[in-house]
């Protein structure tokens, strides 16, 4: 069959080219993210290493797998009112167990990272996902937005929120879509500016920077804060503040960049930013708002 003859001529090829891999397996350890196109509301995560290791981890999930299905088989044929890892909490009207597949997925999706003998990182992370309201009360079919740049489908946003105890309101221009900014006069950002700037800066705002501000970044000055004498530096406003990822902090905390806000108006276009290197201090990089 054509299985067969494909499977027998994988095994030849691994026959004639053996020793001759350029890359070790053992450096070749990864996991990678797809999402998928904005109309699927998917995302693949795909492993990849050395093929005893993959294996094994296939066998342990395997294992799990089944025994998570007898174990909800076992439920549902007692009529007991929880079943094990029944996530949308659909089997007792499904009257059947999840699928082996599945179950790998909420095994998977479900364990605890263990990094021992790596003390656990302590993270606030959220996963930031913002729907309109004529979405929420079912008049448009508008995606909702997760972390400002990955659409997710209108029904799926309408699920996630309904599950959701608490909503919490971003008001925006409602000709631009801007979000509006509020007030604040401390050098550390309130907690709902910080929310504000995660959606305003899904990405590093550096010139050419494409590394996400969800993680390992950090909220900046742009007219540097005078802790002395508040009233002297930068406001603490969302006009002056922009996320940064750590590198570009970094070089701009060491002196090699020093962004500001490009001043327009109707009859002065918006300045175009120069790309972003070590530049001194009396050359600015003009960072886009």
């Amino acid at each position: 069959s054509r299985d067969q003859f494909g499977r027998h001529l994988n095994t030849l090829v691994a026959m004639v080219t053996a020793g001759t891999v350029p890359t070790p397996p053992r450096m070749q350890r990864r996991i990678d993210l797809d999402v998928h196109g904005p109309a699927a509301g998917l995302a693949t995560l795909s492993v990849t290493g050395p093929i005893l290791e993959i294996k094994d981890l296939a066998h342990r999930l395997d294992t799990c797998a089944h025994t998570l299905q007898a174990a909800q088989r076992h439920a549902l044929d007692h009529g007991d009112e929880e079943i094990p890892f029944d996530l949308d909490g659909t089997l007792h009207t499904l009257g059947r167990p999840l699928s082996l597949a599945a179950l790998r997925y909420a095994v998977l999706t479900h364990s605890l990272l263990d990094i021992d003998p790596v003390p656990a990182p302590k993270t606030s992370y959220t996963l930031l996902v913002t729907v309109p309201a004529l979405t929420l009360l079912g008049v448009s079919n508008a995606p909702g937005m997760l972390e400002g740049m990955i659409p997710v489908p209108a029904d799926q946003a309408r699920a996630l929120a309904a599950g959701q105890a608490v909503w919490q309101r971003i008001l925006t221009d409602p000709t631009t879509g801007a979000y509006l900014p509020v007030a604040a006069e401390t050098y550390t950002p309130t907690k709902q500016m910080r929310l504000q700037l995660r959606l305003r800066h899904p990405v590093c705002a550096a010139p050419g920077c494409t590394r996400p501000t969800v993680l390992a970044a950090e909220d900046d000055h742009i007219e540097e804060y005078h802790h002395a004498q508040p009233a002297l530096g930068g406001p603490t406003t969302l006009d002056n503040l922009h996320r940064l990822c750590w590198l570009h902090h970094q070089i701009k905390t060491d002196g090699h960049i020093d962004p500001e806000r490009p001043t327009t108006t109707s009859d002065d276009p918006e300045t175009t930013p120069p790309p972003l290197g070590l530049i001194p201090e009396h050359h600015p990089t003009v960072f886009p708002p």
